[in-house]
């Protein structure tokens, strides 16, 4: 597994359905977004979310999802990164 150029995860390989591996695990990561502050905060979630996978040696990650969150008026207040990764 590597990054490009934008520090985000590349994936190097699928996973076939009747495979059998680990668990199955779920971690999840947020950041506020603040104006004109977006692309430093995204670069410190993904070394946030890099960090833990380095961390905790995970070789196999499943998927790698974001959901913005709003305030009432509709604004994006935040990110929420989901990482699904084996054991």
């Amino acid at each position: 597994m590597e990054a490009n150029h934008h520090g985000r995860i590349k994936m190097d390989h699928q996973i076939r359905p009747t495979e059998v591996r680990g668990m199955v695990k779920v971690k999840t990561f947020t950041t506020e977004l603040k104006i004109f502050q977006t692309m430093k905060e995204l670069t410190e979630l993904d070394e946030k979310v890099n960090q833990f996978i380095a961390d905790h040696g995970i070789g196999d990650v499943v998927s790698v999802s974001d959901c913005a969150t709003s305030d009432n008026s509709g604004m994006t207040m935040g990110l929420i990164r989901t990482l699904t990764y084996r054991e």
